[in-house]
């Protein structure tokens, strides 16, 4: 068996350089329409079959026959044509089948024999990444795949029937990129932070950390990761993150962008003001605007707003007005200033995060600067080197970050099956019921082990290869919106992990014969489930969610989204549905779960960290 690249771009290039130095078994074969592309000889030169086509055309596709490849990565570096590809290879193998070596028997009269099912079980079903930027098409085009499914199952069209054949994985490139920003300012800010707190010892009515993010650059990358900082950046303050956002005629980018994500932040004060209000850091904090007059408005006990954002126009990066302003809103030393350089060109984002960096140089200011270069390879190692060498004389200079690069967040094993995923998957199955389908006893197992304060023995006892099995089964049956809301919760695993001084590198099917247990305190855990609630929160309220008594999911409302202080308040209408059904109502115990399986998989091995933490008391 092969495996098929359409698009010989950044993500392919690197899915090449990834399978060439794993040593892999399989032939490569790449599909690229532009014969001038630089990459084509060195692909070829890596030992690829390079077929010069488009990956939208069927006579392509059946070219590099994709119904007897092992996965395809469609990478075209455009939504519209990874669609069409993706569809025009379902149709594939709708037609075909997935027959490997045996193909011509389907031809005349031997294609009813029965060895063809016994050939067609043996070959894997086909795994189809496919790149989608767009969130809503990545939603409808993994939603038509669930529907085919459903319908295969219920035995209704010759078409869908062969769709269980073939897997669709949607990824996004800017997201994953995202992701692995994030383990590097967590481990910047987690470090800054322990150290300032060896230095002396931090006041129990000090105000906690807020993180304050000075974004230069909103287009489509700037966009994308604005969002995913909103959603993810829940450090152990539990504060609202701050955001200030430059760019070009920013209020009309800015108006386009809240009125698709009303809920990213409150409304901004009509004057030019940079001033954030210390209160509304809280989630505790109500933005509720008075009435015509002007008595306030009655406060639902509800959250309406993920961050606390400015959109600010930009002039110049080092200009010494915007500077002294940024300094007066991080003036108060529980402020945790994070620069990031993200206009759309590698080489003028290099330029000015070394103008910005030798400003705030020169007025000892150590913030730390992250710099988008995704297309400059050779220039972000020269930083990282750079960087590496700075670090070696413990000097007091900016740290200048670079971030973006296709080998740290789009390669083949992070696309394929990374620990984030794993962990994904295995979230799902803790909310698992057993009468839902490929429920199993290792299910329940995993599920009494995490309720269990001793679990960990059941939990070494699982055979977590056969897990991963099911859980792999049950994630094929997820919509898109199901699994994005788990890769949510997994993710976030990179701060949790990051709080108990830990960075998780991988995952094993086999746990560690022994292993030191995380011993977490009282106010830790606690800690980490207020995390989980506010991630939760915010991947709400940013999906279009919002707080009402009544639980809809047409409408999209849940009680829960609210401060974790309410959850063991909640409206009377749920009290009395608990008691109806003889149900306990402990809302918190769901977060409990969540840092259980955390903690749990990392205890036993599963889940490899690069430090194991000392222990807490």
């Amino acid at each position: 068996m092969h495996v098929v690249v359409c698009g010989l771009g950044r993500i392919g290039r690197q899915l090449l350089a990834d399978l060439e130095a794993m040593k892999s078994e399989f032939q490569i074969v790449v599909i690229e329409p532009d014969e001038d592309n630089k990459n084509i000889e060195w692909a070829r030169e890596m030992g690829a079959v390079v077929l010069i086509g488009d990956a939208t055309r069927a006579e392509m596709l059946e070219a590099a026959r994709v119904q007897r490849a092992r996965e395809v990565f469609v990478v075209t570096g455009s939504d519209e044509c990874n669609i069409e590809s993706v569809i025009e290879i379902r149709d594939i193998i709708a037609r075909k089948g997935r027959y490997g070596r045996f193909a011509w028997l389907t031809l005349g009269p031997l294609k009813n024999w029965r060895f063809l099912d016994y050939v067609r079980k043996k070959l894997p079903k086909l795994c189809c990444h496919v790149h989608i930027l767009d969130k809503d098409l990545a939603e409808i085009v993994r939603d038509k795949s669930i529907q085919l499914e459903r319908l295969r199952s219920q035995g209704k069209g010759n078409e869908d029937k062969e769709n269980e054949l073939i897997d669709v994985e949607i990824f996004n490139a800017l997201e994953r990129t995202a992701r692995r920003l994030l383990e590097d300012i967590s481990a910047t800010v987690l470090r800054k932070a322990k150290a300032e707190n060896d230095d002396g010892e931090t006041l129990p009515t000090s105000p906690p950390q807020v993180l304050h993010y000075f974004m230069f650059g909103f287009g489509e990358f700037g966009q994308t990761l604005a969002l995913k900082l909103a959603e993810l950046s829940h450090f152990p303050s539990c504060t609202r993150t701050r955001m200030s956002v430059f760019d070009y005629e920013i209020a009309r980018t800015a108006a386009v962008f809240t009125s698709r994500y009303p809920a990213f932040c409150a409304n901004a004060p009509e004057e030019k003001s940079w001033v954030f209000d210390p209160e509304a850091d809280d989630w505790e904090y109500k933005n509720c605007p008075a009435d015509d007059d002007s008595k306030p408005k009655r406060k639902s006990p509800g959250i309406d707003y993920v961050c606390n954002a400015r959109f600010v126009e930009y002039l110049d990066i080092a200009d010494d007005t915007m500077l002294r302003q940024m300094k007066q809103v991080c003036e108060a030393a529980n402020i945790q200033p994070v620069i990031l350089v993200c206009f759309e060109d590698d080489r003028e984002n290099f330029a000015r995060a070394e103008r910005l960096r030798a400003k705030l140089n020169s007025q000892d200011l150590d913030w730390p600067i992250f710099v988008w270069i995704p297309r400059q390879r050779e220039l972000s190692q020269l930083l990282s080197e750079h960087r590496q060498h700075a670090q070696s004389k413990a000097t007091d200079s900016c740290d200048l970050i670079p971030f973006g690069q296709c080998y740290g967040s789009v390669s083949y094993t992070e696309i394929n099956d990374s620990w984030m995923d794993w962990l994904a998957r295995h979230i799902h199955l803790v909310w698992m019921q057993p009468k839902d389908d490929h429920w199993t006893d290792s299910v329940g197992k995993l599920q009494n082990a995490l309720q269990d304060e001793d679990g960990l023995s059941t939990l070494r006892s699982i055979d977590w290869e056969e897990l991963d099995k099911t859980a792999k089964l049950v994630w094929e049956g997820r919509t898109e919106w199901e699994r994005a809301s788990n890769r949510s919760c997994a993710v976030h695993a990179v701060l949790k992990a990051a709080a108990l001084g830990m960075r998780i590198t991988g995952y094993t099917t086999k746990p560690a014969a022994q292993a030191p247990e995380l011993g977490i305190s009282p106010e830790v855990d606690e800690q980490l489930r207020k995390m989980e609630h506010y991630r939760w929160v915010a991947e709400r309220l940013l999906a279009g969610w919002r707080y009402a008594e009544q639980r809809s999911d047409l409408r999209k409302t849940r009680w829960q989204i609210t401060p974790w202080s309410q959850l063991d308040s909640p409206p009377q209408s749920v009290w009395d549905e608990a008691a109806a059904e003889g149900s306990k109502l402990n809302e918190k115990m769901k977060d409990e779960v969540i840092v259980r399986l955390l903690g749990s998989v990392v205890s036993i091995g599963v889940l490899i960290p690069k430090h194991q933490p000392q222990s807490r008391t």
